[in-house]
């Protein structure tokens, strides 16, 4: 499927990379709420520019999972080789069902149930249905103390479908990849996340303003691309 979104988007891997650097911001996130225990989804390869780059805290511990067993075998074996297993795991796991995951990490021992975690749903909230985010939202809400958090990209938040470029964008991954992407204003993601609430100093902002980046920097179809989708939003959630 890789060969065949670059060939559709031909700007992929520089929107990937965009997507990877959001990790800093997050890592910051982290370290301001004194977060020691950090569960990521759908986190692809932690090759470079990952969370356990950025967070540099010994006492700290992050749990990568992604639905893709090919993805957790080959991050396994390969990218998180010299790694202290005790501080990051990379475990399977649907994000649309994130209570499978924080069940089997209660019954190994890994955590106790309550304990204060920040979550990360970063990168790919585009490409889950209604029921599932509202699933995913509502466990992640019950599961943990009232002191967690969740780190969560609205994605493609306030895209504008009346653009062409990103009405093809859309049609292509519906008709070539059989894979839907849901476009939905920023209110229909708070409503999604409900009761979870945006912290008075994380309120949902442009990712490439928490990036400290700007679309002039980014090539001419990136440009073009986000002028029409934005890069999203990114938001720190409180109960």
């Amino acid at each position: 499927m890789g060969k065949q979104i670059e060939a559709m988007l031909p700007f992929a891997r520089e929107a990937a990379k965009l997507q990877r650097d959001g990790m800093r911001w997050v890592a910051n996130v982290m370290r301001n709420h004194g977060i020691k225990l950090v569960v990521d989804f759908e986190s692809g390869f932690p090759s470079t520019n990952h969370l356990h780059h950025f967070l540099k805290d010994p006492h700290a511990r992050i749990v990568y999972s992604d639905k893709d067993k090919r993805v957790v075998r080959i991050s396994r074996d390969k990218w998180l080789t010299g790694t202290d297993r005790n501080q990051v795991l990379y475990l399977e796991c649907d994000a649309g069902e994130p209570e499978v995951l924080l069940d089997k990490l209660v019954s190994d021992g890994i955590v106790s149930r309550g304990e204060r975690v920040g979550f990360v749903l970063w990168g790919f909230s585009a490409f889950l249905t209604d029921a599932a985010l509202i699933h995913a939202a509502q466990k992640l809400y019950e599961w943990p103390n009232d002191d967690s958090i969740l780190v969560f990209q609205a994605q493609v938040a306030n895209a504008d479908l009346a653009n062409p470029k990103m009405r093809r964008i859309v049609d292509d991954y519906r008709l070539k990849l059989r894979t839907e992407i849901f476009v939905r204003p920023l209110d229909g993601y708070r409503n999604l996340l409900h009761p979870r609430r945006e912290d008075d100093d994380g309120h949902f902002r442009p990712v490439l303003q928490l990036l400290k980046g700007s679309i002039r920097t980014q090539s001419v179809p990136m440009q073009e691309f986000y002028q029409g989708a934005g890069v999203g939003l990114g938001g720190v959630l409180v109960k």
